[in-house]
């Protein structure tokens, strides 16, 4: 199994991110819709991250990944 982060947003403003682990992005995708974690959102973008930075299958928001010294909410890539 893999594991993958995903962005989400609407209207071009971050929702929160998801990391879960699955065999594949499209089974990651329905894992975390059928878990009805997923916010209302017009974009998403999925990455496969050698292991998981979040808790996995929570709704992790904006403010909690800035409080975790992410650059941008668009990006897993961390300060420092």
């Amino acid at each position: 199994m893999s594991y993958f982060w995903f962005s989400f947003s609407k209207g071009g403003k971050n929702q929160g991110c998801i990391n879960t682990q699955a065999d594949t992005v499209l089974q990651a995708k329905e894992k975390v819709i059928d878990l009805g974690i997923v916010p209302k959102y017009d974009h998403v973008e999925s990455f496969e991250v050698p292991e998981p930075e979040l808790p996995l299958d929570v709704l992790v928001s904006r403010e909690e990944l800035l409080s975790m010294d992410y650059k941008s909410t668009k990006s897993i890539i961390k300060e420092g």
